[in-house]
């Protein structure tokens, strides 16, 4: 099982793929101006003292597919079903920006 230490106590439960066309979109901290676009490879159903929810999971820094902790940055999720994906060479696949 995946724990969160940020959150405390958060376990996933379930995971499920995302349809194609669903990214995370990120900014690395709140000062930041640009936008990163991280495509969602699957949903966790998590769980924790405070009831059930579901986050997205994308591929983070190291490889993992991690459960997004959506206090860690600015984040929100976007659904672009025709966006094509161009790697960005200073960080390869893990982050992505997209064209439409």
């Amino acid at each position: 099982m995946f724990y969160f230490n940020k959150l405390g106590g958060v376990k996933i439960v379930s995971m499920t793929p995302a349809n194609p066309g669903w990214y995370l979109r990120v900014k690395e901290n709140f000062e930041d101006t640009e936008w990163w676009y991280m495509p969602v490879a699957c949903w966790a159903l998590c769980r924790s003292a405070d009831g059930d929810l579901m986050l997205p999971c994308v591929v983070d820094d190291r490889g993992t597919l991690t459960p997004n902790d959506p206090d860690s940055n600015p984040c929100d999720l976007v659904y672009l079903p025709n966006a094509k994906v161009l790697e960005n060479p200073a960080f390869g696949a893990i982050e992505c920006k997209l064209i439409q």
